[in-house]
């Protein structure tokens, strides 16, 4: 996995702390999203269902499913 990725909803780039060898990312201090929404939502843009969705996205997409709310 490359440390820069495109998000395939925005295409926004950005970086995975996993992907560069840290034990933590910036993805791990939003809740808990499952796997089956984050694919499904990429999914509707053709992207790779195993992908990541950048730090816009990925908290648009816990909104939208209620697991935060600001």
């Amino acid at each position: 996995m490359s440390t820069v990725q495109t998000c395939p909803k925005c295409s926004t780039t950005f970086t995975c702390g996993v992907a560069q060898g840290q034990s933590h990312c910036w993805c791990m201090d939003l809740p808990t999203i499952p796997k089956e929404i984050i694919s499904q939502e990429i999914s509707k843009t053709g992207g790779d269902a195993e992908g990541c969705l950048c730090p816009a996205c990925l908290k648009a997409l816990a909104k939208a499913a209620k697991l935060i709310t600001d």
